[in-house]
């Protein structure tokens, strides 16, 4: 292999080995920025909802207590539960694939049951107290999703409802029944907040701008490879190729009247000149010899 191959074959090389190497650290970047935009958007949506349902407690439950009988329960209006999950299906229905969910490890209504998953996370916060919170990415059925758990302590108020189901609202007890649901205590962890934010359409987006930026790159190489080449062929390739045909013949003791063209001042017009003395004093010695 010539030089010039030798050279383009480096070139290449290079040239590859940097593109995957800018390729995969802009995946990398895509995935960090992606999972840091999950996080962010998870906690905007967790702290909208608490905000929500700090309201409720507070003031909208307290306030309906005072208005309805004792043993009345409407479950949309004094149950903070009921009142998120019907919160969170509206939500969902404007951007599916999210999810909220506050999971109990013994709800009134089975559909806030805890999961096997979520029943694990909630063992892991318990014993941590209020306000810990677990992160993370989790794959189910195939699909990626980011989850943020935040521990529900119980606490006093919660007793009205969720402790001895004989001092429950009867209306609660005929709806829900006595069987689950009560027994909490204060302190126990009951459950865990958890948001959902499927990962998919994330990280495929991050794995095309790693393909684009690949493709971007390889159409710049090969651009770069053929200027070169065009460069390198014209102004180096070429010149050495007829600088060596014409020592060739000077050895040859052919072509010695014929002037070796320098008018570079760079190493080619170096090697030129080299060539044009050499012929010259090949000439100097066929004369003396002659002579």
């Amino acid at each position: 292999m010539g030089l010039k191959g030798r050279f383009f074959t480096l070139l290449c090389i290079i040239g590859v080995i940097s593109i995957l190497i800018i390729s995969g650290a802009s995946y990398l970047l895509a995935i960090k920025n992606a999972k840091e935009e999950a996080r962010r958007k998870v906690e905007l949506l967790f702290y909208y909802q608490k905000a929500c349902l700090d309201y409720f407690r507070e003031v909208q439950a307290p306030l309906v207590t005072e208005l309805v009988e004792k043993d009345r329960f409407y479950p949309e209006l004094m149950s903070e539960f009921a009142a998120s999950r019907l919160i969170h299906e509206k939500f969902e229905a404007y951007l599916p694939g999210f999810k909220v969910k506050y999971a109990s490890l013994n709800p009134l209504n089975k559909k806030n049951l805890a999961d096997a998953r979520e029943r694990e996370l909630i063992q892991s916060l318990s014993g941590e107290g209020a306000g810990q919170r677990l992160q993370g990415f989790f794959t189910e059925n195939g699909h990626r999703f980011y989850f943020w758990a935040q521990g529900l302590v119980v606490k006093k108020e919660c007793l009205r409802c969720h402790g001895d189901p004989v001092n429950a609202p009867k209306d609660q007890v005929e709806v829900y029944g006595s069987s689950h649901g009560y027994g909490w205590k204060v302190g126990d962890m009951a459950g865990a907040f958890f948001v959902y934010l499927p990962m998919d359409e994330i990280f495929r987006d991050a794995t095309m701008l790693g393909l684009q930026v690949f493709g971007v790159g390889a159409v710049m190489l090969l651009f770069l490879i053929v200027s070169i080449g065009v460069f390198l062929n014209s102004a180096v390739v070429r010149p050495i190729l007829k600088l060596s045909a014409q020592a060739e013949r000077i050895s040859m003791g052919e072509s010695l009247d014929e002037k070796v063209a320098y008018e570079r001042d760079d190493e080619i017009g170096m090697l030129a000149k080299a060539i044009n003395r050499l012929r010259i004093s090949i000439v100097k010695m066929q004369k003396m010899l002659q002579g």
